[in-house]
């Protein structure tokens, strides 16, 4: 198996080129309330996410937790699959600090790494991950297709990729999203073999 490429140090960011967009720029004002206005949401998918899609993930398997945001996935991961390795990526560095935090005050040093990475732009080898889960993400990237390319590129043959989208909201900004989510939300788990 190769290597990913980057990051190599569970709790120091590393920083790809990732373009500063006005979404970006929304997710950073709105880290440190986001758990709060969409954690339970995203981590209720999660949770389904690891018990009903990805039931039978080996022992020690190696997941890309892509556009992690505050670690929804990583913390459902761990709690089914204890000696799993993950790697957290976000394009957003605030994001990746509040993972920071998560890794750090639930002792996932051993297990989960972080970087500040595109989503479509992975600095990982081809066929690194055996699973890639892309949890109310993808959406929310430049290049969506560009995205899923890479997803495919970085996973294991017969690995699984999982990308969840919500169902009505995807022509709305970010805080208008966040705002509905956490009165209504409707959301669509979507699965595929890569």
């Amino acid at each position: 198996m190769s290597a990913p490429q980057e990051p190599t140090s569970p709790i120091t960011t590393t920083t790809t080129n990732t373009t500063p967009s006005n979404l970006l720029s929304s997710f950073s004002k709105s880290a440190t309330t986001y758990e709060r206005r969409i954690g339970r949401a995203t981590r209720a998918i999660a949770t389904h996410i690891v018990t009903s899609i990805l039931p039978t993930l080996p022992t020690h398997a190696l997941i890309l937790d892509n556009a992690c945001g505050t670690g929804a996935i990583a913390s459902a991961v761990l709690q089914h699959y204890p000696s799993a390795q993950i790697h957290c990526v976000d394009a957003s560095p605030d994001m990746v600090n509040i993972m920071h935090a998560e890794i750090r005050s639930n002792g996932w040093s051993s297990n989960v790494s972080t970087a500040v990475m595109s989503g479509q732009n992975l600095k990982f080898d081809d066929s690194t991950f055996d699973a890639s889960v892309t949890n109310f993400g993808i959406f929310f990237f430049p290049d969506p297709v560009a995205g899923a390319r890479e997803i495919k590129r970085t996973l294991k043959e017969g690995g699984m990729a999982v990308v969840t989208c919500w169902r009505y909201l995807l022509q709305l900004s970010f805080l208008l999203c966040s705002f509905l989510l956490s009165v209504y939300w409707s959301p669509l788990a979507g699965c595929s073999n890569a």
